[in-house]
């Protein structure tokens, strides 16, 4: 495992928002037996400038002028550093020679600021680890020089909006200078292997200290006790171009007596899609973390109905693994990532599959509970983060075994000896 190490992480994820992160909660796991500094994207002129009204913004920007420089201490082992500082934004800008030099200049002083923040802390020789920062992290390696870089991929950014013009010329080139990439499916491990040979799958973990049906806390939300059941619900970000919105038009169609629970934030798309015209269908929107497993609780099935398109390319939900740690039985658009559960949900292909398979979890009278959490238990954060140190070890000294490695007195001074040889151990199948 990961120990007695000084580990940063930069993420496109900032550590106040309200949902599930994988970075997070790497951070977390991390943070038992390593020295963490989480850092947030920093501030940018576009959002300060026309989103200031926004909890999200404002509360950034009262952080510029924050007293200890920007650190504000989680828990043992853990830092969140918010950097002090604001950077022009450059994303509108189409000409690529302009848009490097100018996010160079950005990287800088994104550099600058995380450099400060390591030396307040005293960390030295420490591995840096990049979630999906393709632009405030692309020069980071070379204007840091931890130890050891780690890209973590965990979604098809690239195809998205805003990442598309600049981000998917950028990632392959990130992802060339990682020391080690971290994928959360095998999907994911293909696409960067074609630009790094380590390249690995850690998995998708889960945070079985909160989704546990065995706690005494838990209790069904007032605005759906009342539903006459079955429900089949869903809980996580609900947007047009991921989920399948003409699925769920149909499936309460066909099963009016069905209640269909969806518990998140909503894309406009979403909100728009005539969801109205079935009263069986109850958009509860967006819940404080900490809650959800409230809403999970009170769910007969739970159900992942994604489109399968680019978005969801690769993608291995977080919450399949949220809603098997509560003990609940899953329907899934069968993909090949979710392949990985066929011994533990049941998949559809087509919308008269999602009936059946809907059917058999009602109808299917044996408690599996302690068999899907006990499945989530086993491949939670502990193990991703395993994992995470095995690959590295793998990565940067493949003639050591990780026993060999780990028993060293310096680790330290054998990371930096490393070389670039790769065994490709850790391309096993999940």
């Amino acid at each position: 495992m990961f120990k007695n190490q000084d580990i940063i992480i930069v993420s496109l994820q900032p550590w106040d928002i309200n949902l599930g992160s994988n970075s997070k909660d790497i951070a977390i796991e991390l943070a038992k037996n390593n020295r963490v500094l989480y850092v947030n994207e920093p501030l940018n002129t576009r959002s300060k400038i026309f989103r200031k009204e926004s909890v999200y913004v404002s509360s950034r920007i009262q952080m510029l002028n924050h007293e200890n420089g920007g650190l504000m201490k989680k828990k043992d082992g853990l830092i969140v550093f918010y950097p002090q500082i604001t950077i022009p934004s450059i994303n509108f800008i189409p000409s690529k020679r302009i848009f490097n030099a100018l996010n160079k200049k950005n990287n800088e002083l994104f550099a600058s600021e995380i450099d400060r923040a390591a030396k307040q802390l005293k960390f030295r020789e420490y591995i840096l680890i990049i979630d999906s920062s393709i632009f405030n992290g692309f020069y980071l390696k070379e204007l840091l020089n931890p130890k050891a870089l780690i890209y973590y991929l965990r979604d098809n950014l690239v195809i998205q909006p805003y990442f598309k013009r600049h981000g998917a010329r950028l990632e392959p080139e990130l992802i060339k200078k990682a020391d080690l990439v971290a994928t959360n499916s095998n999907e994911h491990i293909e696409y960067a292997a074609r630009f790094n040979a380590k390249s690995c799958n850690i998995g998708q973990g889960s945070d079985i200290s909160i989704f546990d049906f065995h706690r005494d806390d838990l209790k069904v939300p007032r605005e759906i006790e009342n539903l006459p059941g079955p429900i089949i619900g869903y809980e996580g970000f609900l947007c047009s171009f991921r989920l399948d919105t003409c699925l769920i038009k149909y499936l309460a169609e066909k099963r009016p007596n069905w209640q269909f629970v969806f518990v998140g934030p909503m894309d406009n798309e979403f909100t728009q899609s005539g969801f109205e015209q079935f009263p069986n269908i109850h958009l509860i929107g967006w819940k404080d973390l900490q809650t959800l497993p409230n809403y999970i609780l009170s769910f007969d099935v739970c159900i992942n109905p994604q489109l399968v398109n680019q978005h969801t390319w690769g993608n291995n939900p977080r919450k399949i693994m949220e809603y098997l740690a509560m003990g609940k039985p899953v329907v899934a658009t069968h993909t090949k990532a979710m392949e990985n559960f066929k011994d533990v949900c049941l998949l559809a292909k087509s919308p008269a599959e999602y009936l059946s398979q809907i059917e058999a979890a009602l109808n299917n009278k044996q408690d599996k509970k302690e068999i899907f959490r006990n499945y989530a238990k086993k491949n939670g954060w502990e193990k991703s983060v395993r994992m995470l140190w095995e690959a590295l070890n793998e990565s940067i000294h493949p003639e050591y075994s990780v026993e060999e490695i780990a028993s060293k007195e310096s680790f330290n001074n054998e990371l930096t000896k490393g070389h670039n040889a790769w065994t490709g151990k850790c391309h096993k199948e999940m």
